[in-house]
């Protein structure tokens, strides 16, 4: 009982911190509206100002919405990056385990509040689906894995799920060892799950190999696919499996193309495309094709390559072009 109190002590100081960031997040938000809007007044000579503060980034995201999003964008990743606290109460809300007592707990939470955490809840949701979708191509049993990219843990859990020992490895471990610390005294495969700090292109020395390496929307984030493979292969055996999941260039390039038409059009953009659009996207700027990747990995040895691309509204027409991402497989040879 003593444990449940503390932890209701730990989770209360994570809503109070909770609360005075996305307080902050609300006047940040309002100031760059303002801003923006004067932009906007300057831009159609409204009112007289100096059109180079801000053309250059609106010219770069494409028009003044797109501005918009991406500024907002910049704030909740400062706070993100700078306030634990907030990340770690972020993570609790997406975890699939804690989502009820989180939501819970976020009734404290002021109703406007409460739309920006459902707002910022999407990618959360977004990663445990994903993590999902890996599973279901993955056998059950006493395996070893090595999760990169691990994040808070969402799929290296299932994967403990499914009997296997798995270590995450992820640049900052500080909310998924939290979180660990509270799913351990629910839930005996969360003692299968440890986390250590690295990096995809300098992992750590290991004292084994794996039967399984699992990489959920990390491949994008990497320019040398041969120097992450390089890594990779230090620590896979003859017949160790890869799993992969990253976005689907082909529909980020198309919404460039439409995006740039419409624009040359001076017609407003009706669909919502990611923040930027000056052939970077969000930080995903080493997107790669499922051919191009498939190739990679066939020219280093590895041996019954496949892909799969997600379902989504749109990919039953032409998967390669309106899937959201793909699911790459394969096995060391």
């Amino acid at each position: 009982m003593q444990g449940d109190e503390r932890m209701i002590t730990e989770v209360e100081k994570d809503i109070a911190f909770a609360r005075k960031t996305l307080e902050g997040l609300f006047r940040e938000k309002a100031c760059i509206d303002r801003t923006l809007e004067r932009m906007t007044k300057i831009e159609a000579g409204a009112i007289p100002g100096d059109k180079g503060r801000l053309s250059g980034l609106v010219q770069k995201c494409g028009n003044i919405e797109a501005a918009r999003e991406f500024l907002i964008f910049l704030v909740f990743e400062t706070y993100f990056e700078e306030d634990k606290d907030m990340s770690y109460f972020m993570g609790l809300l997406g975890h699939f385990e804690f989502l009820k007592e989180s939501e819970a707990f976020s009734s404290l939470l002021p109703e406007n509040q409460k739309k920006l955490l459902n707002l910022l809840g999407v990618q959360f949701d977004r990663v445990r689906s994903i993590s999902e979708l890996i599973c279901k191509y993955i056998e059950p049993g006493g395996k070893t894995c090595l999760d990169i990219g691990c994040g808070i843990g969402q799929l290296s859990y299932l994967l403990a799920e499914k009997g296997m020992n798995v270590i995450g490895i992820d640049r900052n471990i500080r909310e998924s060892t939290r979180i660990k610390e509270f799913l351990m005294q629910k839930y005996e495969y969360a003692m299968r799950v440890e986390f250590n700090e690295g990096n995809a292109l300098g992992l750590p020395n290991f004292e084994r190999k794996f039967d399984l390496i699992t990489l959920a929307d990390v491949v994008e984030h990497i320019d040398d696919k041969e120097k992450l493979f390089g890594e990779i292969e230090k620590v896979a055996d003859t017949g160790s499996m890869i799993f992969m999941h990253t976005d689907n260039f082909n529909k980020t390039r198309l919404s460039l193309v439409v995006k740039r038409m419409l624009d040359a059009l001076r017609l407003r953009n009706p669909l919502r495309y990611n923040i930027a659009w000056s052939g970077k996207s969000g930080g995903h700027t080493a997107l790669v094709s499922a051919k191009d990747l498939s190739e990679i990995l066939k020219r280093r040895k590895w041996v019954e390559v496949e892909y799969f691309y997600d379902k989504n509204p749109g990919s039953l027409l032409c998967p390669s072009l309106f899937s959201n991402g793909y699911i790459l497989k394969g096995k060391r040879g």
